[in-house]
């Protein structure tokens, strides 16, 4: 790997969802499972501790309130359409 790239900080101990993704560290994206979350009537998180539970939440959190909508775009911005995407070689 070269030098020039590094690592994305891990942010151990810190569940603020806008916080990680502001501040570049690494996370894994599990937006995809708030669909099926959406299907159940009562959900129960009962993962071991340091499993991400927290952040989760906060995700939700920033997902549903409205009055975050608008920083929303600051946080994962949309990708480029294939009209805007630069030509490839």
């Amino acid at each position: 790997m070269p030098a020039s790239a590094p690592f994305p900080a891990i942010p151990y101990g810190y569940a603020y969802f806008k916080g990680i993704r502001r501040e570049g560290c690494l996370y894994i994206d599990k937006t995809r499972f708030l669909h099926a979350l959406e299907q159940v009537r009562f959900a129960f998180f009962i993962r071991p501790r340091r499993f991400g539970k927290s952040c989760w939440l906060s995700l939700l959190s920033s997902y549903y309130d409205r009055t975050e909508a608008a920083d929303s775009t600051q946080c994962s911005p949309a990708p480029p359409s294939p009209q805007t995407r630069p030509p490839t070689a």
